[in-house]
């Protein structure tokens, strides 16, 4: 399958379009180095299926190296043209600190942002994140202040069934 050549400037939103299509069935055929390729000339070309799909590619190492900062990227690109996915992926990397570093306020902020965008993997991510160990900032600070309270008053939250 020969690659793209020509230079993704000044190229029309179609065109550009059609690379990610081409792209996205060379990945399903299994040549990720070529799809990764079209994707990336597509995302180069403006196309902000191409920003998704590349950040996708980069930061599951698919027909390139993995790199999950320049991942953050290109989440970052396709987010800032509305994309819920997009919001879903970066904010688990600010969660999380994949690629970069930790940000709860602001990676809960984007999942929210995403979950209004009618993601629904983002919505459940609201649910599972606190059985996991990942907490709204908003919620700790409350509960922090709770443990401060107690303390000062000289109980503990077992003392009066609290958990968190």
């Amino acid at each position: 399958m020969p690659l793209p050549t020509a230079s993704p400037e000044n190229v029309s939103a179609e065109d550009a379009r059609t690379a990610w299509q081409l792209g996205m069935s060379l990945l399903n055929a299994g040549y990720l180095e070529e799809a990764f390729a079209w994707v990336a000339w597509s995302a180069d070309a403006g196309d902000s299926h191409g920003f998704i799909s590349r950040g996708v590619m980069l930061a599951a190492g698919q027909g390139t190296l993995q790199n999950l900062e320049e991942a953050r990227i290109w989440y970052r690109r396709a987010a800032e043209r509305g994309s819920a996915h997009a919001h879903r992926a970066l904010a688990g990397m600010w969660i999380t600190g994949e690629g970069g570093p930790i940000d709860a306020a602001l990676g809960f902020a984007l999942l929210d942002l995403a979950v209004q965008g009618g993601d629904e993997i983002a919505s459940r991510m609201t649910e599972l994140l606190p059985q996991h160990g990942y907490a709204r900032p908003d919620e700790v600070a409350i509960a922090q202040a709770k443990a401060r309270w107690l303390g000062e008053i000289g109980l503990r939250a077992e003392d009066i069934g609290e958990t968190r």
